[in-house]
């Protein structure tokens, strides 16, 4: 007895049963199933705190930025007859010794020349101290006029502790370093006295 009939008709079956399940509840076969769907990441919110964090970072570098670039301007400013006579003078305090002397008082004696040319436009570092003198003299400046006495025994004294072979006193060194503060700060124009350093 031949078996072919039923596995024909068990074949037959099982296909009406796909073609009328698709048919009856699938839909076109071209829509997507979507029971099954991706695992999504939780959605991040911002916390309120961090605008104004980022606000306040981007305003504080640019404050910080603004602070460099002017002190920065500033630096490179050129320094007036004042400034420039006053950094000098505190730089040479430290050859006010006795084994220095000699070159304390050629320097404290330049520094007061320079600033004469830099500030009155007299001729100064290039001229002996007789010449230097004889110029101080004939000038007509009222400035320079009124402080003559006290600036031709200021150059004296320098010219004794250069020439004379005797080292001058740590309080003769002391009082040319003031004389100096002195006669720059008097004499400087209105405008430089704002940020003078305190004479010594």
């Amino acid at each position: 007895m031949s078996m072919r009939p039923d596995r024909s008709r068990g074949a037959l079956a099982t296909a009406l049963i796909v073609v009328v399940a698709t048919a009856a509840g699938a839909g076109p076969a071209s829509a997507p199933v979507e029971d099954i769907r991706d695992i999504r990441a939780p959605r991040a919110d911002a916390p309120e705190w961090l605008l104004p964090m980022v606000v306040a970072t981007v305003v504080l570098l640019a404050i910080l930025g603004y602070l460099l670039w002017r002190r920065r301007r500033r630096s490179l400013a050129p320094l007036s007859p004042l400034a420039h006579a006053e950094r000098r003078l505190e730089a040479i305090r430290r050859l006010m010794t006795p084994a220095d002397a000699p070159r304390f008082a050629v320097e404290v004696s330049a520094v007061v020349r320079e600033y004469i040319e830099q500030r009155f436009g007299v001729g100064a570092t290039l001229l002996t101290s007789e010449e230097f003198m004889r110029r101080l003299l004939a000038s007509t400046d009222p400035t320079l006029v009124r402080q003559r006495g006290r600036l031709l025994e200021f150059l004296r004294q320098c010219d004794i502790a250069k020439f004379a072979g005797r080292a001058p006193t740590l309080e003769s060194m002391q009082t040319l370093h003031g004389e100096a503060y002195r006669f720059v700060q008097e004499t400087a124009g209105r405008e430089e006295t704002d940020d003078a350093l305190p004479a010594t």
